[in-house]
């Protein structure tokens, strides 16, 4: 509770009221009960009552300014022993030319956009996003968004190799039977 306020500050700014700590414990509790920060804010301010103390509670604005600027470590638990791993697929459609800064981030380069937009030709493009999952724990371990010509088996190995070692099993859907996956 002492760690809960921002200690006065000497450097030049505005004065912090919410310590680190405040708006780390804070934001790990709207995680992971899924709540959106107004909810988050309200949920706080609820166990405060509840607990009978007297500490203010970082309001929404406050979580989304400082959630840019800290990490919050959610203390994920580590792997125990081997995973089963499971594999799937969902396609996703982009209306038009994606971003430049976009398609780099995402590594899906769609072929002839530019052409066909430019030729007056308006089509949609797809790109498959690939993720691998812990069977026990439901954590993403794998991901990968891929252009949709590229076939699913293909990408099986990609994503064994990301989720790391320890693997017990790899479950998938007939979409991953074929030859690179085996």
């Amino acid at each position: 509770m002492e760690g809960w306020i921002a200690p006065h500050r000497t450097t030049p700014g505005g004065q912090r009221k919410f310590s680190n700590l405040a708006i780390e414990a804070t934001l790990v509790l709207g995680a992971v009960f899924k709540l959106p920060l107004r909810q988050t804010e309200g949920f706080v301010r609820s166990l405060m009552m509840l607990l009978k103390l007297d500490l203010p509670v970082p309001d929404h604005t406050t979580l989304a300014r400082r959630r840019r600027t800290m990490r919050v470590n959610q203390h994920a638990p580590g792997r125990k022993g081997p995973v089963d791993l499971v594999l799937d697929s969902t396609g996703l459609k982009f209306f038009g030319p994606p971003s430049q800064h976009f398609a780099a981030r995402i590594s899906c380069r769609v072929r002839g956009e530019w052409a066909r937009l430019k030729h007056g030709e308006k089509r949609h493009s797809w790109c498959k996003l690939h993720i691998g999952i812990d069977a026990g724990t439901g954590e993403i371990l794998a991901h990968g968004l891929i252009a949709d010509d590229i076939s699913d088996p293909a990408v099986a190995g990609d994503l064994v190799a990301m989720a790391g070692g320890r693997i017990r099993t790899v479950i998938a859907d007939g979409a991953y039977d074929g030859e690179p996956t085996y």
